[in-house]
């Protein structure tokens, strides 16, 4: 057993973080409680920035409120737990069920259904779309 954690031990931590964050925010979770060492991966800017959009602080910078946070993590928490209003509050942004999800005013689109938006990947008649 020791042999495999001193093996565990030798890969660069950049590695561990990039295949942390291949599996779900809610594992990554789970893995910071497994170890010390995986903690500190677990909880790194370097995992968490997986899971935003890469455009994350474009979208940030539309946003009708400043949105803070002191990490990546703590980002990824408060866009979890709600969404942030942006373009002058007609979208707003976050994420439902660890999804990347954008909500659309329905008054924007003449209060009718969403019957097809170009360049969405999912659509729902509630006008929610997760992305």
């Amino acid at each position: 057993m020791e042999d495999v954690l001193s093996q565990i031990n030798s890969v660069p931590l950049d590695c561990i973080s990039y295949i942390i964050s291949l599996t779900s925010p809610r594992d990554t979770c789970m893995f910071s409680l497994t170890s010390t060492g995986f903690h500190s991966v677990a909880d790194s800017d370097n995992t968490w920035k997986n899971f935003l959009p890469s455009d994350i602080a474009t979208i940030l910078s539309r946003a009708v409120n400043q949105v803070t946070f002191s990490s990546k993590k703590d980002l990824f928490v408060k866009l979890s737990k709600r969404h942030v209003l942006i373009d002058e509050g007609k979208l707003s942004f976050g994420y439902l069920r660890e999804h990347l999800t954008y909500l659309l005013l329905a008054s924007h689109f003449g209060g009718g259904s969403l019957s097809r938006i170009p360049g969405s990947i999912n659509y729902q008649v509630c006008q929610r779309l997760i992305v």
